[in-house]
């Protein structure tokens, strides 16, 4: 073999590595997104999974599905089951058309989603929670929800619609023909030149991939981050009112003027202790970009409500002042109590209008301008 035909041999050896580097990268990118979809659709789907778990007993889907069409008339505790699941679906929901949005939920899971979410709103207890419950959403959510889902009717029927794609068969080669290496290396060198350029134009292309992916794993990050802080701010919550005693002192700790025991006092100073502790936590995430805004501002609306009134007040303005006078989250607490004034915000009775107080003996205990001792 000549010096002339073993650099014609390697030059070829070096186009069809070349071509087998571009299939390899192309091969691991696509590899790349179909692991990252396939997590975010198990997220996704456990998160579902959940909810159908907690929502599966029969006393709680009688409850349900009477809240369909009858929740203007079920008593407080029904009603409030009722809001429980629906908040833990639509948190699903929202995490679910996050997803979709970012692009790493694929359209087919989408639709379930979309599909189970219009069977939802066409209920008149579904219409009932979304009015009541769409400030506790993100923004792009709720624009979405009310453009695209509150007034659509689910369809009769469904089906998928593929076009048919034609597959042209690969010519045969010409036979006949036998070509020598010095005309396969011209060829060779050929492909070499025109590939220069695509393949450069393909770095770059994969280098945004490769950044949005990044990005998109932050976005997906931070989602199930603010999904987890949701989850357990609703779970550390929703214990004040796993029965009616809790319930009652609860409503008498925040609502009454009616003094309090030494033990009620201690009891109640605590939970707001603990509710103040996790705002903390909360504010945390958001400056180090790790929850949604959305999420930290539905927790926020908690502490307004509760500052809005006396003796929750004058508890979280004490446990204020006990935070680190150059720390940030005492001004941001600052911020919240100067711009919550005590009776700006309505009882959550009142604006469930559950019971008429206008003549009742308790209506002026329920009155917000009223002091109350702690």
């Amino acid at each position: 073999m000549t010096l002339e035909t073993v650099y014609y041999v390697t030059q070829i050896i070096a186009v069809v590595a070349i071509l087998g580097s571009l299939i390899f990268v192309g091969v691991q990118i696509r590899q790349n997104t179909k692991a990252m979809k396939s997590a975010a659709a198990q997220a996704v789907h456990e998160n579902f999974s959940s909810f159908l778990a907690a929502a599966g007993s029969p006393d709680v889907g009688d409850v349900v599905t009477r809240a369909f069409t009858d929740f203007d008339e079920m008593d407080d505790a029904e009603r409030w089951v009722f809001i429980c699941h629906a908040l833990c679906f639509f948190s699903s929901l929202q995490d679910a058309y996050e997803k979709w949005r970012e692009g790493s939920l694929s359209d087919d899971l989408w639709v379930g989603w979309r599909g189970m979410s219009l069977n939802f709103f066409a209920t008149p207890g579904g219409k009932s929670f979304w009015g009541q419950r769409r400030h506790m959403f993100g923004e792009p959510f709720q624009t979405f929800v009310e453009a695209e889902l509150l007034n659509t009717m689910p369809p009769a029927n469904a089906r998928l619609w593929v076009e048919p794609v034609d597959v042209n068969a690969a010519k045969k080669p010409r036979r006949g023909y036998v070509m020598t290496l010095e005309t396969i290396y011209f060829i060779t060198q050929i492909i070499a030149v025109v590939l220069i350029l695509p393949t450069l134009v393909f770095l770059s292309i994969q280098g945004r991939q490769t950044e949005k992916q990044i990005k998109q794993s932050n976005v997906i990050a931070r989602l199930d981050i603010s999904k987890r802080s949701v989850t357990e701010f609703s779970e550390f919550w929703f214990s004040f009112y796993t029965t009616n005693e809790n319930a009652a002192f609860m409503r008498k700790a925040i609502y009454s003027t009616e003094p309090l025991s030494d033990v009620e006092q201690e009891v109640f100073a605590s939970r707001m202790e603990g509710l103040v502790a996790h705002g903390r936590a909360g504010y945390e995430l958001l400056q180090e970009g790790l929850m949604t805004e959305a999420t930290y501002f539905g927790g926020e609306r908690v502490i307004q409500a509760l500052v809005s009134w006396p003796r929750p007040r004058r508890i979280i303005e004490r446990l204020t002042a006990f935070q680190p006078m150059d720390h940030p989250f005492r001004r941001e607490m600052a911020r919240i109590l100067t711009g919550t004034p005590l009776g700006s915000i309505p009882a959550r009775i009142d604006v469930y209008n559950m019971n008429d107080f206008s003549a009742g003996e308790g209506a002026d205990a329920l009155k917000p301008n009223q002091g109350a001792a702690p």
